[in-house]
């Protein structure tokens, strides 16, 4: 089913049954969309943690062994006499080691970083003013905003509205949807970034990240969600499948769509 925020997943059952002496058929529809989306995360978490094992297992050692065998050759050089013909050759080795080990290091702290999303999260519900976090994300993303001379503004109706959910959670999710935001305003000259809160017709609460850039491509809209796709130069590929984890935990959901006058909208709907 087809909606203004994407897919709409639905289960549908039929059931046969009488009634006033006439046979009717009950058709119900059931939103499975959050379901779909937790057991699509779970199953996530499951292979990028075998590959993050696999990985370290093998990254570990070769690291540890570039490292030593680069000491090993600055050792051998260092007692060499100067104009020895040797020195050009370990002199080359030696750097082809410290790259290996540089960029292994490099892989291994990526891994590590990127396994925070198999991590299972606990949400430590309260009664949340979203009003404060949006000004403490304002005031945390300052220095960003000014160094790229993107305007954020902030608008929450009613000015009081407030939400049942785990504070910091909240807040990692939308550091990273205003950090995409952020990248996908480099190259435009004259980027804006509005943080908008409000309940929609149902009387959820939807929290929205808007911006003016390039926006994200129909087909591309199901894929940023896969770890570590990303569209951005710069992009890790985690941000939006950290908000999703962090919206599907709250009983939410995660919708992106075209800003009105060009971008991307993305919306955690709770």
């Amino acid at each position: 089913m087809e909606r203004t925020a994407g897919v709409l997943q639905l289960k549908a059952a039929a059931t046969d049954l009488a009634l006033g002496g006439k046979r009717r058929r009950l058709i119900s529809l059931q939103n499975i969309e959050n379901e779909l989306s937790a057991h699509e995360l779970v199953a996530w978490q499951t292979v990028i943690r075998v590959m993050a094992h696999e990985v370290m297992n093998s990254l570990t050692p070769v690291t540890s062994l570039a490292a030593t065998a680069e000491g090993l050759i600055a050792q051998v050089a260092g007692n060499l006499p100067e104009g020895d013909p040797n020195l050009p050759a370990l002199a080359d080795a030696g750097e082809a080691l410290e790259t290996l080990a540089k960029r292994s290091e490099g892989l291994l702290h990526f891994v590590q970083n990127h396994r925070r999303i198999t991590k299972r999260m606990v949400a430590k519900v309260e009664r949340v003013r979203i009003e404060r976090v949006f000004a403490r994300l304002g005031r945390l993303l300052a220095a960003d905003l000014a160094t790229r001379s993107i305007v954020l503004s902030i608008v929450v109706e009613p000015p009081s509205l407030e939400i049942e959910a785990d504070a910091e959670l909240l807040d990692q999710a939308l550091i990273n949807l205003v950090r995409n935001a952020i990248e996908a305003l480099r190259d435009a000259p004259d980027g804006r970034i509005a943080l908008s809160a409000a309940r929609d017709l149902d009387g959820r609460i939807v929290i929205a990240v808007a911006d003016n850039g390039p926006g994200i491509a129909p087909e591309q809209r199901e894929k940023v969600f896969v770890p570590f796709f990303t569209t951005k130069r710069q992009g890790s590929g985690v941000g939006l499948t950290l908000a999703r984890q962090i919206a599907t935990l709250h009983g939410g959901m995660v919708a992106i769509t075209e800003t009105r006058g060009g971008g991307a909208t993305v919306s955690l709907r709770f």
